[in-house]
C-alpha cells in the first residue's frame, strides 16, 4: 500500500493515523522536491492496509494534501523497486 502526500508533517500524521488503525508497518518513505511530495509505503494484510488508507483518506477528506493512494494485493517484488 502506498499513499503520495503533499508536505512532510502531513505524512507525519498520515503515518500516524495509519499505524493506529491498522496493523500495519513502515516499508519505505521518500521524499521529493524538498519534502513538498512524501511517498509512504506501508505493508502488513490486505484487511489491515485497507482499514490503514481508509483511516489516511478520512484524515485529508477536506483538503487537498492527499494526492495519491491505493492498496495493492500480492505485489511483484519488481513493484517496490519502481515505487521505492
Amino acid at each position: 500500500m502506498y499513499l503520495d502526500v503533499q508536505f512532510f508533517p502531513n505524512a507525519v500524521f498520515a503515518l500516524d493515523n495509519m499505524l493506529n488503525h491498522g496493523m500495519v508497518e513502515l516499508i519505505s518513505i521518500k521524499k521529493y522536491l524538498g519534502g513538498r511530495i512524501v511517498t509512504l509505503i506501508v505493508g502488513g494484510s490486505s484487511s489491515d492496509a485497507k482499514a490503514a488508507v481508509d483511516a489516511a483518506r478520512e484524515q485529508f477528506s477536506g483538503c487537498s494534501a492527499l494526492k495519491n493512494s491505493a492498496v495493492i494485493t500480492n505485489p511483484h517484488r519488481e513493484l517496490f523497486r519502481v515505487l521505492g
